[in-house]
């Protein structure tokens, strides 16, 4: 046990160490997401209860993106600014992963090999890409609560605690109020997993009690999380098909090197040596091949268009995902077996000695370049977004759509953080509603020139500007301009540093409706935080009864020495 506290303090002090390094770098202005997610949780400071949000796409529903990640980032806001709220929940959650891959780990493997998996966790290449280069926030809340609803799940599987089952729901509920991608895909098959993995090693009597128990769990936690996120169900649906935009992930690797690069090399690094070793016990032992089968199953995912397996198992959907978050839960999966093979590997005085700690420099300097990977990446020239917030703010300019031109996803979000004017652009494309955007195929229209047909696209909005009440442009790209002028914008004198604001007279001034929040607004803002709440109440409670319990084991084992 001593070894083991020593191990999982590590992995605690390195990642405080490497994650305070990231975080205070101010990563999120150089990710893809980070400043969307951070729309979202602005919209939830501004207006909690209301699901509408008028300054995107024309204007579009929340509630097409699960929110609870959102709204921990907005109640933060409350006492500082957004981006430092951002910040702090992406340190506590890079905190708190290390400890639930140790108890998550521990349902398979011995305690010392799960806290090698912890430590290993700390580095895993395709976490750090996913959090400090991509922005995706959210897939780390749902992926940390996912891995702490397993350890839960498998206690009341196993002891069938009442209070384990509490804590199961409300973690199911978490999970799927986080990120709807790992709550299908990552938290729901490992729950099956588990359940079966429990099943086959139960003796023959205690199997009947285990599948009663799975039975009441999916019974109630689908009843949860179908009231949490009816209004996402509701919202998916009546958006309907959107045409699938270009991605680097569905293309055949082989072909195609940035994306092995990105989704295949970056994801994994060194611990690519460790995944045929992990071949040895994954196959051998029958409490471990399930979740071997399962890890080996996102790996194969996370190639994307690599192979056709995607296509078989998802049909028409597989042109919608992005599929190097499959290498993300292959990696977590796993490092189950990576912290084994380190563990035993170890044990050899000599080699396993050298080995492992060859391994560990290789990770951490691997997973230090992935962390600031953004830094030598080319980035958007800056503009000078205080200004240009002024201005659409000013003499009313508000009360007309705009939208921006090689400003860069990050900029573009940041701007709508700033200002109450609407545009027809965004960073999730799935809350498009307009027609012409739906069924484009494109990405951001400030990025239009870079997506196949993008310019056609974008010059048809531009000639039916008065359709969509869009006056201004603000364009931080000359090669646009040519068609700014084809479609009837001019230039005006103001300027601010390299950005050029277009406008077309005569535009009509768009109609911002005021909605009242619904019964179902409602719940939406509430659910899901008082679900969190319920969890970190019963752990709270759990954690206090033990405490209460250790002192009066203590206090008897005294009186009987004293007698």
């Amino acid at each position: 046990m001593s070894w083991l506290n020593e191990h999982l303090k590590k992995a605690l002090i390195f990642s405080l160490i490497l994650n305070s390094a990231l975080a205070f770098s101010n990563f999120y202005s150089r990710t893809y997401d980070s400043y969307g997610h951070m729309f979202f949780a602005d919209h939830y400071r501004r207006s909690w209860f209301n699901t509408w949000e008028p300054r995107w796409y024309g204007g579009f529903r929340v509630t097409c993106y699960p929110p609870l990640a959102h709204q921990s980032i907005a109640l933060f806001s409350f006492i500082m600014n957004i981006e430092t709220a951002y910040l702090l929940v992406t340190l506590i959650l890079m905190l708190m992963l290390p400890v639930a891959v140790y108890s998550f780990s521990k349902m398979f493997i011995t305690e010392k090999e799960a806290s090698c998996s912890a430590l290993l966790s700390v580095f895993l290449p395709s976490v750090i890409q996913s959090v400090y280069v991509f922005g995706q926030l959210p897939l780390l809340y749902s992926l940390v609560a996912t891995l702490f609803l397993c350890s839960s799940f498998y206690k009341y599987l196993t002891r069938g605690n009442k209070f384990n089952l509490i804590q199961s729901v409300c973690l199911l509920g978490i999970a799927g109020a986080s990120h709807h991608m790992t709550f299908t895909f990552f938290a729901l098959p490992l729950i099956f997993v588990l359940f079966l993995t429990v099943l086959i090693l139960a003796r023959r009597p205690e199997r009947k009690s285990v599948s009663k128990r799975f039975v009441l769990f999916i019974s109630i936690g689908g009843l949860v999380c179908s009231i949490i996120l009816y209004p996402f169900f509701s919202a998916v649906f009546n958006i309907g098909y959107q045409k699938p935009i270009p991605h680097p992930s569905r293309t055949n690797y082989f072909e195609n090197f940035e994306a092995f690069r990105a989704f295949f090399l970056n994801a994994y690094g060194p611990l690519l040596i460790l995944i045929p070793l992990s071949f040895i016990y994954g196959l051998r032992d029958k409490r471990l091949l399930l979740l071997f089968t399962f890890g080996i199953l996102m790996f194969i995912l996370g190639l994307g268009g690599t192979t056709p397996l995607p296509q078989v198992l998802f049909g028409k959907l597989w042109e919608q995902l992005v599929y190097g978050r499959f290498a993300v839960y292959a990696g977590i999966v796993l490092t189950v077996f990576f912290g084994k093979n380190v563990s035993n590997i170890s044990c050899d005085e000599k080699w396993g000695k050298i080995f492992t700690i060859f391994l560990l420099i290789s990770i951490i300097g691997f997973a230090s370049y992935i962390g600031n990977k953004t830094l030598y990446t080319p980035q958007p020239e800056q503009v000078p977004l205080q200004e240009i917030a002024a201005f659409l703010n000013k003499d009313y300019h508000w009360k007309w759509r705009y939208i921006t031109l090689g400003f860069g996803r990050s900029q573009m979000c940041k701007l709508s953080i700033m200002t109450n004017a609407t545009t027809l652009d965004g960073f999730y494309p799935a809350g498009r509603t307009l027609p012409i955007l739906k069924e484009s195929g494109i990405g951001p229209l400030d990025a239009a020139k870079y997506y196949p047909g993008g310019l056609l696209v974008l010059e048809k909005i531009l000639s039916d500007s008065s359709e969509y009440n869009l006056k201004y442009v603000l364009c931080n790209d000359p090669t646009y301009e040519e068609l700014l002028n084809r479609t009837g914008f001019t230039p005006i004198n103001e300027k601010y540093g390299k950005v050029t604001i277009w406008v077309k007279s005569g535009t009509p001034t768009v109609n911002i409706g005021i909605e009242s929040p619904t019964f179902s607004d409602f719940l939406w803002g509430t659910l899901p935080l008082a679900t969190l709440l319920v969890y970190f109440v019963t752990l709270t409670y759990h954690a206090l009864k033990k405490i209460r319990l250790n002192g009066n084991s203590i206090i008897s084992a005294s009186s009987l020495n004293l007698v």
